[in-house]
């Protein structure tokens, strides 16, 4: 095994369980935080992966209790958006002054604007972090931003498939790379990642957000698979009409996508029947990660006077499907 840093994955999910079991098939001992069902799968019966790229089953140290690892190198947080206030009281536990946090989430993150000049430089994003406490505590400097194209699924508690997928792109939250940033990026092309660096992460993010940000709720409100939304014309032109309006909030926060809407529709395509993680979530009965993927790229776009009329009806039309699912 190679000497490595101390790393804990918070968050045992499809995305989390797939990190930490790379990184511990290639040597660096991650520890896993984990609750419930999924805790006592893990010490039972280990972490496993099956799948073409990755397959197999890792022991890795799992725990509730924060307090056991202590302050760590790398803390990798996998959490959904809405989960990660509640996590704080956890993430304290783990992060030290010298801590890099690697958070690994879908949609505009608690950080965007934190460092950031123009009008909405410093804001705090009241649909990802309402009261600011996530920027109080954990702010753009401590952060390494990340977007992750993976294409896993929780088959159940500690049991993942790992489709295909193993993207990373990393860049500082706050300012030009670091050397951090490389050597976390080194760590996890020697897991198998392709892992690169940008000097533009929030690029970055509004390139995934594309896509997200219009199939996710659709791929829930339609109950359709990736490939469904592609090949229907009706469902295919109500996400291309809501990824232009996110495009239009991109560029009106200085950060374009690097990539035109039609380049990032076509990547859609190439999932073929690829369920997005909201539509899981929707299956499994879990919250929909509705805040960070959809209401704040309209609270963005609120705030700088720029329509977002479709993506504002798929959230409220997901929304209710949930509400409907909860008998509500």
């Amino acid at each position: 095994m190679r000497e490595s840093p101390s790393i804990t994955v918070v968050g045992a999910g499809a995305i989390g369980g797939a990190i930490a079991f790379a990184l511990d098939r290639a040597g660096y001992a991650p520890k896993l935080l984990a609750r419930g069902a999924t805790l006592a799968a893990l010490n039972r019966d280990g972490l496993r992966v099956e799948g073409p790229l990755f397959a197999g089953v890792a022991r890795v140290e799992a725990s509730a209790d924060p307090a056991l690892f202590g302050v760590q190198d790398l803390v990798i947080g996998t959490l959904k958006a809405q989960d990660w206030p509640a996590a704080l009281p956890s993430l304290n536990a783990l992060v030290g002054p010298e801590t890099v946090l690697l958070p690994v989430l879908n949609g505009v993150p608690w950080w965007y604007f934190d460092g950031v000049s123009g009008p909405l430089g410093g804001m705090a994003v009241d649909t990802v972090d309402p009261e600011g406490a996530l920027m109080a505590a954990l702010p753009a400097r401590r952060v390494v931003g990340s977007v992750v194209y993976m294409g896993v699924t929780r088959l159940a508690p500690a049991v993942i498939d790992w489709s295909g997928g193993n993207r990373v792109i990393l860049g500082e939250a706050a300012g030009p790379p670091q050397e951090r940033t490389e050597r976390v990026a080194e760590m996890l092309r020697t897991a198998g990642f392709r892992a690169g660096v940008s000097d533009d992460i929030r690029g970055e993010i509004w390139a995934k957000l594309l896509g997200n940000a219009a199939c996710n709720p659709l791929s829930v409100i339609a109950r359709a698979r990736m490939d469904e939304i592609m090949g229907e014309a009706g469902l295919n032109a109500v996400a291309l009409a809501a990824m232009h309006e996110v495009a239009a909030v991109a560029a009106a926060v200085g950060a374009p996508s690097p990539m035109s809407v039609e380049e990032r529709h076509r990547m859609n395509a190439e999932l073929g029947r690829f369920r997005t993680s909201m539509l899981q979530d929707f299956e499994a009965g879990r919250a929909l990660e509705l805040g960070a993927l959809v209401d704040a790229v309209t609270e963005i776009g609120a705030r700088l006077a720029v329509p977002t009329p479709m993506t504002a009806a798929l959230g409220a039309l997901a929304r209710r499907a949930a509400a409907l699912r909860e008998g509500v």
